[in-house]
């Protein structure tokens, strides 16, 4: 929900936001994009600090909040963003593989 916050946030004139899932390898992979204002390379780097944040009425803790629960569930985060062109997190959390007498099956 935060980071959809925020990439509606980066689009006060409107915009498209795009969420897509994937398996990849071990993992599934979310991704949600927005067509933002973007950030700089300087920004990028601060995003996950506590307390940081580039909007007047944020408390910064958002991204560090997503990326405890992430890093509690054995899964991780990534940016890439664009100034003038937007912004994509990507979300990695493992695939949970249960064994055939946990499903229930029998042998």
């Amino acid at each position: 929900i935060n980071l959809i916050k925020n990439a509606i946030e980066a689009m006060p004139e409107g915009g498209s936001i795009y969420i897509s899932t994937e398996k990849v390898m071990n993992e599934w992979k979310i991704t949600i994009q927005d067509e933002g204002k973007g950030m700089s390379e300087e920004d990028i780097q601060k995003i996950y600090d506590p307390f940081f944040s580039t909007k007047t009425e944020g408390t910064g803790l958002g991204l560090t909040i997503c990326a405890t629960i992430l890093k509690d569930h054995h899964g991780r985060m990534d940016v890439f963003s664009e100034l003038g062109k937007g912004t994509a997190f990507h979300i990695y959390l493992p695939v949970c593989q249960k064994s055939r007498q946990q499903q229930g099956e029998r042998t």
